[in-house]
């Protein structure tokens, strides 16, 4: 098992955002060809203007209304003014997820703070900040722990919008990813403790202690995806160890 999750967008969420995002850029795209038009023909209009002062006895400081034309058409043609592409931070982070930091997102958590992107994205990218340095851990409770958290913060928006359903999507994809890993490695821990044992007793007291430990667990996280799945498969593996 690879040891680094990576999302492949091919769920019907991520195709649902795909749309909805090439749709807000197409509008862009729009706006931006409009106003570009409207830079030429006012910066053609000046030029005729200018042409027209200096053929006719029309006074030279006319000469400045073709400039200011000239000014205009040069302010329209400017990103500021036209519209920049449509950039949302949720699929930017998401995209690039895997070669960003916990301070790379918090600048994006920055940006929409004071760019008044509102409290949905806000909220999203702090889930998904909590949510960067998973590769770095291998306990079972450390990940649900920051799982529980990002669902905290993050469910009033994970159903508001294509961006919320997103990040959701990618989050409960990454978490099962790397709770599985984990419950794996458990697993594999406990068996080679328990084929090790020379009795049937201590190999009984060992798998005791690891149903209880697993029964905790559940109890505890029945709204993680796949849980109780988890929980069971675990256990079948531990059991299923040899005596020594």
């Amino acid at each position: 098992m690879s040891d680094t999750f990576v999302y492949d967008w091919a769920s019907q969420n991520a195709k649902e955002y795909l749309e909805w995002l090439g749709g807000i850029q197409n509008r862009c795209k729009r706006r931006r060809r409009r106003f570009a038009w409207a830079a030429a023909v006012v910066f053609v209009g000046g030029l005729v203007f200018a042409g027209v002062v200096a053929k006719t006895n029309i006074p030279e400081p006319y000469m400045l209304v073709a400039l200011g034309t000239s000014l205009v058409a040069g302010f329209l043609m400017t990103d500021t003014c036209r519209g920049r592409m449509y950039f949302d931070p949720i699929g930017a982070v998401i995209t690039d997820f895997n070669s960003m930091n916990e301070f790379d997102i918090g600048r994006f958590e920055k940006y929409a703070l004071f760019g008044g992107q509102g409290e949905e994205v806000q909220k999203l990218l702090y889930c998904l900040r909590i949510s960067s340095s998973l590769h770095k851990y291998k306990k079972i409770d450390v990940f649900l722990s920051r799982w529980k958290t990002a669902m905290e913060h993050g469910r009033s928006f994970f159903g508001a919008s294509p961006r919320g359903k997103l990040t959701l999507d990618f989050l409960t994809r990454m978490y099962f990813f790397y709770v599985h890993r984990a419950f794996t490695d458990y697993a594999t821990q406990q068996y080679a403790a328990i084929s090790k044992l020379k009795t049937a007793t201590a190999r009984q007291n060992r798998l005791e202690k690891v149903k209880e430990k697993l029964v905790e667990i559940l109890s505890e996280n029945r709204e993680f995806p796949r849980m109780q799945e988890l929980v069971n498969a675990t256990y079948k593996a531990v059991m299923e160890a040899p005596h020594a």
